[in-house]
């Protein structure tokens, strides 16, 4: 028997399937708490959920995990750095929060030159480059290099910095053109940056699942889902965390196909800190048409269609200036979960609960210390204090400053919070589930004594602070849900979806629906044959009344609970090469481009024979160098050729691209 063992490492929970890869069967499954300050405990407690017997006989260790999502969606990540050459940062500066970029150090502009036509006219001053990078790369962890052009010039700069920075730093080095063959460098740009920021997160991951399993004597090869649904393995995962984007959510809409008997289905996938929603059509999940989108980060890298948005079971609860509710993208620790950790956090709400004024601040609220920092020397003697502080004993902002015993400015605490250092406690749809007794998995008083200081102040019951709650949550999925409908429906409007003004319609539109308001002027309505599955925890709770509003009906397995881990374990190897043809700057040539190809050839039919026989190539060495079974690989080549047209009769070329795509069942040895 060929057993698989899928894990998934959310930002809340850690869930093991244990899979026949033969007869498709699921054998065992288990769900434990994630611990993000230790992620080994978690992973190791999930594996202890599945037969010993299992364990021993498994083949192969497929891992997914939302964490580079979340650090996504969060905008958190490691300390990395991007190397743009020969890219105008006045571009940048003009266009570069379209693609996710802010106003931080994290961007080095190198000055060099090159064009389409005449590839690398002039280098960069190399000398006074290793001074700078002397000085930028001081406290950096990880660096990624784009050259303008790379296409054209073989990606010879990004090789000559890599080659500098690995021989004098010693740190993880990306570069451009082995992720992404687009030509806009901005784009590339906005990937390589979250890559290199992603790489010691997924590393952490890597070596937590590797520690958990070398405890149990599993050996196993451990492959991870790429935002395709691929899997590689974790060699390249190491290089390459960028390609992970969307591990979790794609593993969920792979998990959720193989349980779902509808042929058309919007999956949705609630997890503690984010929504993933993906659509299946006849059977088979919808690719992503261009780059993954996925927060404030617009990409190139490829995958299959979800669309995520902050919304979980750890989502924050708070009052605004007018005394009324709302739920916020990013995720705090629930307080039943965080009193288990921490018993002293109930004593810090007994004294909240007590206080009789009907005020509500930023200050009061809890923060817990995720991580020792009291010896790393890359933080400031502030940052270290305020660390080693809340790594003793939670507390409130308030609390701290009688700790420190001066006043401080809250913004000391972004690194902190961005880096995980430290993480707020808060009111969250799981304490609600706690006092409703949907959910009992943590401390219910922790929760109660909240909920109970939030009813205080808003003049109600706990019961109804709790219904508000779930309400927020089912609004929120309800305005999302519709938003992905109507942007597939009429794809043109995708963008204009997004913004404010819709956003208030498919509010009204809630309400309308949820509590039968009438207008005199007329209702709004979406309706959807598509049955809706849910995976995740949670998900149950709200979705039935959610599909109940767009006319239709929702599932949700037995195994729903753990369909991401399961997704894992189910997919197959996949990896797929694309080049470009463009007109060359030989007179009637043609251009070949990609992957550090850059040929020449007389014409567009040598130009279209050589890019497929080369897209085939590379193509089939990247899938056995990711753990295909090389006797099994099948290869297929799209030719997608642009042209203008002249006249009824004529036209003239633009472009065509050659892509590649190899896929095999990983080899098991």
């Amino acid at each position: 028997m060929k057993i698989g063992i899928g894990i998934d490492t959310g930002g809340t929970c850690t869930d093991a399937v244990a899979y026949d890869l033969e007869k498709k069967e699921i054998l065992a499954v288990g769900k434990t708490a994630t611990t993000k300050d230790n992620l080994v405990i978690g992973i190791g407690k999930a594996l202890d959920t599945l037969p010993a017997e299992v364990l021993a006989q498994a083949k192969v260790v497929a891992l997914s995990t939302t964490l580079a999502t979340n650090a996504c969606v969060e905008n958190k990540g490691g300390r990395g750095k991007l190397i743009f050459l020969g890219v105008d940062p006045e571009n940048v500066k003009r266009i570069g929060k379209d693609y996710g970029f802010s106003d931080d150090d994290s961007l080095i502009f190198v000055d060099s030159k090159s064009n389409m036509t005449d590839g690398l006219i002039r280098e960069p001053d190399w000398a006074e480059l290793e001074r700078r990078l002397d000085t930028e790369l001081e406290d950096c962890q990880a660096v990624g290099i784009v050259e303008l052009f790379a296409n054209r010039t073989g990606a010879v700069l990004e090789k000559k910095v890599r080659r500098i920075i690995e021989e004098k730093y010693q740190i993880p080095v990306a570069c451009g053109y082995e992720l992404f063959s687009d030509l806009n460098a901005i784009g590339r740009g906005a990937g390589v940056l979250l890559n290199v920021r992603l790489i010691t997160l997924i590393q952490d991951f890597l070596k937590a699942v590797k520690s958990a399993m070398k405890a149990r004597n599993i050996q196993a090869p451990v492959v991870i889902v790429r935002s395709d649904g691929s899997l590689m393995p974790e060699e390249i995962a190491k290089k390459r965390p960028v390609e992970t984007l969307l591990c979790g959510p794609v593993a969920s809409v792979k998990g959720a196909a193989e349980l779902c008997t509808a042929p058309d289905a919007l999956v949705v996938d609630m997890g503690g800190t984010t929504t993933d929603i993906s659509l299946v059509r006849n059977g088979v999940p919808l690719r992503q048409e261009g780059g993954i989108r996925i927060g404030q980060w617009a990409t190139y890298v490829q995958g299959l269609y979800v669309d995520t948005f902050g919304l979980g079971g750890d989502s924050g609860i708070s009052l605004d200036v007018e005394g009324k509710l709302s739920i916020c993208s990013q995720r705090v620790m629930p307080l039943c979960m965080a009193s288990v950790r921490y018993p002293s956090i109930l004593e810090i709400l007994k004294k909240q609960a007590a206080d009789e004024q009907k005020t509500t601040t930023w200050r009061k609220r809890i923060y817990v210390g995720l991580k020792d920092i009291s010896e790393d020397t890359s933080y400031t003697e502030t940052e270290r204090e305020i660390g080693r502080y809340f790594y003793e004993n939670p507390m409130s902002f308030v609390g701290l400053e009688q700790k420190c015993g001066r006043s401080l400015h809250n913004s000391l605490l972004d690194r902190l919070l961005r880096e995980n250092v430290i993480m707020p406690c808060g009111i969250t749809p799981t304490d609600a589930m706690h006092v409703k007794g949907d959910f009992n998995a943590y401390h219910t008083e922790a929760s109660i004594l909240g909920i109970r200081h939030m009813a205080y102040l808003m003049e109600c019951t706990e019961q109804e602070v709790c219904e508000k709650i779930y309400d927020l949550v089912r609004e929120k999925l309800f305005i999302n849900i519709a938003r992905i409908l109507l942007a597939q429906s009429c794809p043109v409007a995708a963008a204009d979806i997004s913004g404010d003004g819709w956003q208030n319609i498919l509010r009204e539109m809630y309400g309308q629906k949820r509590y039968g308001k009438r207008s005199p002027f007329g209702n709004i309505s979406i309706d959807t044959d598509m049955i809706f599955v849910g995976v995740g925890g949670p998900i149950h709770l709200f979705l039935q009344d959610v599909a109940e509003l767009f006319g239709t009906e929702a599932e949700v397995s037995t195994y729903a609970r753990v369909a991401n881990a399961l997704g894992a374990i189910v997919g197959n190897v996949a990896a797929e090469v694309t080049l470009q043809i463009q007109a060359g700057q030989i007179q009637e040539g043609f251009l070949v481009t990609g992957n550090g190809i850059s040929y020449e050839a007389e014409n567009l039919e040598e130009a279209s024979q050589y890019a497929e026989e080369q897209a085939i190539e590379l193509a089939k060495k990247e899938a056995i160098r990711r753990g295909a079974a090389e006797n099994a690989i099948t290869v297929q080549v799209v030719h997608c050729k642009k042209e203008a047209a002249l006249t009824q009769e004529e036209s003239i070329f633009i472009e065509e691209k050659v892509t590649a795509t190899a896929k095999a069942a990983m080899e098991l040895k």
